[in-house]
């Protein structure tokens, strides 16, 4: 994925082309370092001998993972004489005792000629058949910020994924639950009618719109009273159907301000991520950071984001706050499952269906899921499964003493409703 060429992007940019010599240097070292952890400028030595401005090495610091050649030039256009100076460049690295895993000549014109972009190809493509370079590449400014871009997604994607697990890991422990039951009831909207495993539901639906790749979104609410099982239904969607590329958001943890705009959005969502505090004004890592989330979120049609908690953020019960929620959201490709408790979609139907009309053109498919109670023989498959799972079979007498009231349907008498929600097997 590729940066815009525009706000801060197209400020650094300007920076880098009008830089030259150690100036240009420079400017590569503070955006190299958001995404090469531990960069080092080379001083005078061996290393700048072999024209070698950056460097990176492996985690036991014994050899170079990655060198930059950095050549910032004050002419208009890269010509003859610019070629000439990487060219010698590279022959000074070529000759000397280094090698790396990557190679990667930076400079900051536009090399359009296509007779000495080959020339340079050359060169580098013989630098790699020494073996002393795997890869080896020049990059232009543009191909500067692809570079970061590329590697920041991949950090992020490594980031999600982490998140992700630490959130259900979270959830197993504190509720005790060893297993997810996917076969639970619910009913839609439109129909009255039962229907089973809510899970693989949302998968095919979002998968009718994947499969004809347009532009169409999908937004998924799913309602319920409280201990239905709507969290534990978000935290395993990307464990059941890994199809897709899932980021679970608790909304109770967005800062007040995240709905804003969607950088905004964005920042919040990598504070809940990363478990720090973004300055995405003050920091250029975060900075950068931010814009490729936003990329991802804009541009890749295989995101889905899982808001649990519509209802636990304080903008939800301010006048035009789901308004100001669903605008923001539609910011993103992204498809998106909301959770949110049934008491609170009762008292704000009318503002509800107010905020999802004010989208216009941009608003996305919608299907409204509520989870229903279960039934006698879900509690029944639920406890055995729990019996099962049980470590030492410790609490299997109360268990079976339990599934005795369940199955003569006495077990309301004792414990209420409480049973046929998904809390059941933790009596």
């Amino acid at each position: 994925m590729k940066f815009y060429s525009k706000g801060p992007i197209k400020e650094l940019k300007l920076r880098l082309y009008s830089s030259s010599d150690e100036d240009f240097i420079g400017w590569c070292y503070t955006i190299l370092e958001t995404v090469y952890p531990g960069l080092i400028k080379a001083s005078k030595g061996n290393l700048k001998d072999a024209a070698i401005d950056l460097y990176a090495t492996n985690e036991r610091q014994d050899s170079l993972e990655t060198v930059f050649l950095c050549k910032g030039f004050s002419g208009q256009d890269f010509g003859r004489g610019e070629l000439e100076h990487c060219l010698e460049s590279l022959d000074s690295l070529s000759n000397s005792q280094y090698c790396a895993s990557e190679l990667y000549l930076v400079f900051n014109r536009l090399l359009k000629d296509p007779h000495m972009r080959s020339e340079l190809e050359e060169l580098l493509r013989k630098l790699m058949d020494t073996g002393k370079f795997t890869q080896a590449h020049f990059l232009d400014i543009n191909g500067l910020f692809d570079l970061v871009s590329e590697r920041l997604t991949e950090e992020l994607e490594k980031a999600i994924r982490s998140a992700n697990d630490r959130f259900r890991e979270e959830y197993v422990e504190r509720m005790e639950q060893r297993f997810y039951k996917d076969d639970v009831r619910f009913t839609l909207e439109s129909s009255e009618a039962i229907q089973m495993n809510p899970t693989k539901f949302i998968k095919q639906e979002f998968q009718k719109l994947f499969v004809k790749e347009t532009n169409a979104r999908c937004w998924v609410f799913v309602i319920s009273e409280f201990g239905f099982g709507k969290t534990s239904l978000l935290l395993n969607l990307p464990y059941q159907y890994p199809e897709r590329f899932y980021i679970y958001l608790p909304i109770a943890q967005f800062s007040k301000d995240a709905f804003t705009n969607e950088s905004t959005l964005s920042q919040a969502i990598l504070e809940i991520l990363l478990e720090r505090e973004i300055d995405a004004l003050g920091i250029l890592s975060d900075k950068l950071m931010v814009l490729a989330l936003n990329l991802i979120l804009r541009d890749r049609s295989d995101v889905v984001l899982l808001f649990d908690g519509l209802d636990e953020h304080h903008l939800s019960y301010q006048e035009g706050g789901l308004t100001t929620i669903f605008s923001c959201a539609t910011s993103f490709k992204a498809y998106a499952v909301f959770t949110v408790r049934k008491e609170f979609v009762d008292e704000r139907s009318g503002y509800f269906h107010l905020a999802m009309s004010s989208l216009n053109q941009q608003r996305p498919a919608m299907l409204t899921l509520f989870l229903q109670e279960w039934d006698t023989e879900g509690i029944l498959d639920y406890l055995d499964r729990y019996l099962i799972d049980r470590p030492d079979g410790i609490a299997s007498d109360r268990i079976n003493e339990f599934k005795i009231l369940v199955g003569a349907s006495q077990y309301e008498k004792y414990f209420g409703k409480l049973a046929g929600r998904f809390l059941a097997g933790e009596f």
